[in-house]
């Protein structure tokens, strides 16, 4: 007997939604969740600046 976590069945669920919304076209599935991404007003790692390095000191 396998055990399945209903978030993972979620996730799951959706992705084939969207995929079959798209035809399971790779290629279109992408474009879809980079202009979603543009869309939003969520921060991302690419909106974030990098932290200035520091350079560790031994005493």
């Amino acid at each position: 007997m396998t055990w399945k976590d209903p978030i993972v069945e979620e996730v799951r669920e959706i992705r084939d939604r969207t995929a079959a919304r798209f035809g399971y076209d790779v290629k279109a599935i992408g474009r879809y969740y980079q202009e979603k991404q543009h869309r939003t007003e969520r921060k991302t790692a690419t909106d974030v600046p990098p932290k200035p390095l520091t350079t560790a000191t031994s005493t």
